[in-house]
């Protein structure tokens, strides 16, 4: 919800960069500790770091006794105890919650012990405590077994406590983690509120959080490539790239978006891996990878890592404001551009100039191609997704577009999301460049682009051309049913007057002219429309037509005269003959 507001407020802003990081900065401060208190109210005060281990390993909980040998508790973290003597309980508790218990409805029953804890176990929680010496007098080994083999710990707890007061006790530790804890985060709320203050580097921000969790930490893009990376990536043999590579490999075979991995590091060793989202767009979000977080040492919850995932989304979507000032100032350009070559204003000096400035070229090859998402042919709305996929689109050919066309320009409207790749030079196989890219892109994220090409012309005062064409090429392609993901130009002549027409003004054109000729389903008046298609072709002539069509003259004859009277008029006369002509092509592309 805040970051949705933060954005609204982002987007308002006009061009200047000054104003996008002034403003970015004061909102982000306020929305940061907005967060921090709704986050501290939500969760309770933080993530308790206290484990199962820590709390029976206290001196005042020295008599309860672990009856599940061998499971290991280290990892069990705690945020809260319950008292409960019914069966069902697992489903009204929390995840990580320990249950207290008499467990005096087992009294005679132990084997239905062993279908309550395999519910606690479902249930995510940390394990049970049992009173015995009243209703149990002592748990059964075979249970002991169970819970073991699920990995689920059973301490006995002794007839002279009450279970009153061991809850009381117990939360009351639980409780003073808590409070350590968020004094360490109010700590952490304060030195990133400052860093945003000074408006430092995402580089900055990761060496800090780095210090703080005493752990390496990778920041990556969607396309998994690394932005940042923490100091401990210096060295030449461990860079932050195999780790990347490592970690999403995991993610792969695990089917999970985000959590923990276990990775091999460069000294060959089993490690984990935390993969956490941060989310500058809705769909596609970037990642903090924290190498070895069960390390992390106390009182450092997942507050920090929340936190600094937080600010970083921010930051990363202030930069990417403010480089969408700059691309809103290379459109700009485009436009003169394009407008200067209609009025033939420019000259050479001026492309010079300006042109060089923003990647133009001087060259005899000049080709426009529009990048549209396979997604959007259908659909005359921009969603979000499509939207974000379009920016991320553009984002990968900037990087990129260097391997595959040294001197290809990269062209972006962020208002409308209009992409386009500006060729200036020839490319060997211009069907294949464009394929590899599209798989390339393809590979990386669920991104399926197509391209619909303009043709090619010698001198740079032709560039309006080649893009006009481009969009026209897509323009057909929406009203077509053709899905192929490379489509060119083609010139439709007189037909080409009719492109931008309502669709249904184009219908009722060719059902005014064509009456049952327009769309016909009847095989009598499609052969008809057939016979009439030749002989207009033909120039009127029979035996030319008849010749065609394998049919004889008289054939054709008598057929011609058929559609006179359907069609109410004189198809050898110039003027319905020239509408009928057109309202035959059109009625072939925009057929309801």
């Amino acid at each position: 919800m805040f970051f949705s507001h933060f954005i609204k407020i982002a987007c308002t802003l006009n061009n200047s960069q000054n104003n996008v990081i002034v403003i970015l900065q004061k909102e982000l401060v306020v929305l940061t500790k907005i967060y921090f208190i709704l986050y501290t109210l939500l969760k309770r005060g933080g993530i308790a770091m206290t484990t199962l281990h820590e709390l029976l390993n206290t001196p005042r909980f020295s008599d309860l006794e672990l009856l599940t040998e061998g499971v290991d508790t280290t990892h069990l973290s705690l945020k809260n105890v319950e008292i409960t003597e019914t069966p069902d309980v697992a489903h009204f508790i929390s995840e990580n919650t320990l249950i207290l218990t008499t467990a005096m409805i087992f009294k005679d029953k132990q084997n239905d012990l062993i279908d309550f804890i395999n519910s606690l176990k479902a249930a995510n929680a940390v394990g049970l405590g049992i009173k015995t010496g009243r209703f149990l007098e002592k748990v059964e080994e075979h249970v002991i077994r169970h819970a073991q083999k699920i990995d689920f710990p059973i301490f006995n707890i002794p007839d002279t406590y009450s279970l009153g007061g061991l809850l009381q006790q117990m939360t009351s530790i639980l409780w003073k983690s808590q409070h350590e804890e968020l004094l360490f985060a109010l700590d952490i709320q304060r030195k990133f509120s400052d860093l945003l203050i000074q408006d430092v580097h995402n580089e900055v921000i990761i060496n800090e959080l780095s210090k703080m969790v005493k752990s390496p930490i990778i920041l990556i893009n969607p396309f998994h490539r690394v932005l940042n990376a923490s100091s401990h990536f210096s060295h030449p043999n461990n860079p932050p790239e195999e780790y990347v590579t490592k970690v999403f490999r995991s993610k792969a075979l695990r089917e999970k978006e985000e959590g923990y991995f276990m990775i091999t590091n460069s000294q060959g060793e089993d490690i984990p891996a935390a993969l956490i989202p941060v989310y500058v767009h809705k769909y596609f979000p970037h990642y903090l990878i924290v190498l070895n977080p069960e390390k992390i040492p106390y009182p450092i919850s997942n507050f920090a890592l929340d936190q600094a995932a937080l600010i970083l989304s921010f930051v990363l979507f202030k930069n990417e404001k403010v480089a969408e000032s700059k691309i809103i100032i290379e459109s700009e350009h485009f436009k003169e551009l394009v407008g200067n070559h209609l009025s033939n204003t420019a000259s050479s000096d001026e492309w010079n100039e300006s042109g060089y400035k923003y990647g133009f070229k001087e060259s005899n090859y000049y080709r426009m191609v529009r990048v549209y998402q396979l997604d959007e042919i259908d659909t005359d709305k921009t969603s979000r997704l499509l939207q974000e996929k379009s920016l991320l689109t553009y984002q990968w050919l900037k990087w990129n577009i260097d391997r595959y066309s040294e001197d290809a320009k990269i062209i972006y409207f962020p208002s409308s999301f209009e992409l386009y790749i500006l060729l200036q030079e020839k490319p060997e196989d211009l069907n294949q460049l464009l394929l590899t890219m599209q798989q390339k892109l393809r590979l990386m994220l669920p991104i399926n682009v197509g391209f619909a090409l303009g043709n090619a012309f010698t001198s740079w005062q032709q560039i309006d051309k080649t893009y006009t064409q481009a969009n026209l090429a897509f323009d057909e392609l929406k009203q077509s049913s053709n899905r192929e993901p490379i489509v060119y130009y083609q010139d439709k002549g007189i037909l080409q007057l009719f492109n931008h027409l309502d669709a249904g003004d184009v219908q009722y054109f060719c059902q005014t002219v064509l009456k049952d000729f327009a769309y016909p389903e009847d095989p009598n008046l499609i052969e008809l429309r057939k016979t009439l298609e030749v002989f207009l072709n033909c120039q009127g002539e029979i035996a030319r037509t008849a010749s065609q069509l394998y049919i004889h003259r008289n054939t054709v004859k008598y057929r011609i005269n058929r559609c006179e009277e359907i069609l109410g008029s004189d198809i050898t006369s110039p003027e319905e003959s020239l509408n009928i002509r057109i309202a035959l092509a059109l009625s072939r592309q925009h057929h309801p």
